[in-house]
């Protein structure tokens, strides 16, 4: 759980729209292997999925048994 990355405060770097290569920040700077990650810097209501693996598979032969998914959650705004 973080309000926004390991190492920043600042920017638009977890906005809806970033890259899930963008996103695998939140899961590097760990000793444990997570799973999940909450943040809430973006105060816009997110949930969705990224595949640390993604940049070794590519094209129509995607093999979901080498997907190494991780869920980002978002909760939003308290407002």
């Amino acid at each position: 759980m973080s309000h926004h990355l390991p190492d920043s405060n600042s920017g638009d770097a977890l906005s809806v729209r970033a890259e899930g290569r963008d996103l695998q920040a939140l899961f590097m700077n760990s000793q444990r292997k997570l799973d999940l990650a909450i943040y809430a810097h973006i105060h816009h209501p997110t949930m969705r999925y990224i595949n640390l693996g993604a940049s070794f598979q590519k094209g129509a032969q995607f093999d979901y048994t080498k997907a190494d998914e991780r869920l980002i959650l978002n909760p939003g705004s308290v407002g």
